[in-house]
């Protein structure tokens, strides 16, 4: 079994003082395939309301999704997931994840080569702080601006702007800016 928790404040001064200005509105998707440059997939049900500028709230049912990774691939299956916002602060859930992927390289990061293979039950995000709980065995190393790290199996580190503790697939982690 593994958890983890992420942490991600870069954009949180800009959002605090100009808002998020979202559009108020609601919108509901039945079946529907997605294309999103560097993503796509199917989902079954999709629901966004947006009470005002500054909140949102998303609902996403049985969704896959494929997506390129740097230079990779990464494959990932949904039941249900949320992500919503509230002025600065993101948060979300996802229940029931299963992800497969192989990477070499992504430009903004550095080195960040490994395979990707877990299942979680649940996935927990609040502002800069990120909560899994499942299992995996991803294996890598990664080595550029968001830090350094090394994962075998599922368990490992990374210290820096993402910092990371993961045993066996469950993690912890908190992006600082």
């Amino acid at each position: 079994m593994g958890y983890s928790i992420y942490i991600d404040l870069p954009d949180q001064e800009k959002r605090r003082r100009y808002g998020n200005n979202f559009t108020p509105g609601s919108k509901e998707q039945g079946p529907h395939a997605y294309d999103k440059g560097d993503r796509a997939g199917v989902s079954l049900w999709y629901s966004e309301v947006y009470p005002d500028e500054d909140r949102k709230a998303s609902l996403d049912v049985g969704r896959l999704e494929m997506a390129k990774d740097g230079v990779g691939m990464r494959y990932k299956a949904t039941a249900i997931a949320s992500y919503n916002a509230n002025g600065p602060i993101d948060w979300g859930y996802e229940y029931g994840t299963a992800e497969l992927g192989a990477k070499a390289w992504e430009e903004d990061v550095g080195l960040d080569m490994g395979i990707k293979m877990n299942a979680s039950a649940a996935r927990y995000q609040v502002g800069m702080l990120r909560a899994n709980f499942g299992v995996g065995a991803d294996t890598g190393v990664k080595c550029g601006k968001e830090g350094v790290g090394i994962q075998v199996l599922g368990t490992g580190f990374e210290v820096g702007r993402t910092t990371k503790l993961s045993v066996l697939g469950t993690s912890v982690t908190i992006k600082f800016w």
